[in-house]
């Protein structure tokens, strides 16, 4: 029996950009209580560990039984390109607006991941029971 189908890892990867785009309004309340920094961390910290989670497991599910390190290789390569690029895009739009603007940015950026890959999860879930309902 298998514990965790392949369009779960989408549903649980769509949970991670939420919290990441939660994070900025707690440090933007943070100025009216310190306990929005702390819950904003906290947040934070669960973020990280569902992306590493996330990291690990992605691999594995989607090479089934295969060698799993062509699947991983994809996740450095994305975080190479992440590297290369975002920097200096947070500091163009930090030119352009100022602290806030980049904030503004990846909340948007990460909503709109997390949308998308809810919608993949919804898309393959609903894919996986009518191929299960017509077999």
């Amino acid at each position: 029996m298998k514990l965790f189908k392949r369009y779960e890892i989408f549903h649980f990867s769509s949970k991670i950009p939420l919290l990441a785009a939660i994070f900025p309004f707690m440090l933007f309340l943070a100025h009216l209580h310190i306990y929005f920094l702390f819950i904003g961390y906290l947040l934070y910290g669960v973020m990280q560990g569902g992306s590493e989670l996330g990291w690990k497991m992605s691999g594995p599910i989607f090479s089934k039984e295969e060698d799993s390190s062509p699947y991983s290789s994809i996740n450095v390569l994305a975080v190479g390109i992440r590297g290369g690029i975002f920097p200096y895009l947070g500091a163009f739009l930090y030119m352009l607006g100022g602290t806030y603007l980049p904030l503004v940015f990846i909340v948007l950026l990460c909503l709109t991941a997390s949308l998308y890959l809810w919608k993949i999860a919804t898309d393959l879930r609903k894919a996986v029971v009518s191929i299960s309902s017509t077999s």
